[in-house]
């Protein structure tokens, strides 16, 4: 039983915390209660989202592809809702 309420536990937060949104411009993507980002793009921080293409580096304050070792940074975009 408890192995149960768990798992329903586990996948309720992440149902909540991954809800897509519908808006004007896409399909939002819920990082946490507070910050989203668009579809084609993943959280790298509470402020920020990368493209899918490249890796959250630096903590998430920086998007970057990899080349072998090397990190090469690319922009980074803005999250785009606050919820209240």
């Amino acid at each position: 039983m408890e192995r149960f309420l768990f798992i329903a536990t586990a996948l309720s937060f992440l149902c909540l915390t991954f809800v897509a949104d519908t808006s004007s411009q896409g399909i939002l993507i819920w990082c946490n209660g507070r910050t989203a980002c668009y579809e084609g793009y993943r959280c790298c921080s509470e402020t920020g989202c990368c493209p899918l293409s490249t890796a959250c580096c630096r903590g998430g304050k920086a998007c970057c592809r990899r080349l072998g070792s090397l990190e090469i940074p690319v922009q980074k975009a803005t999250a785009v809702a606050h919820r209240n």
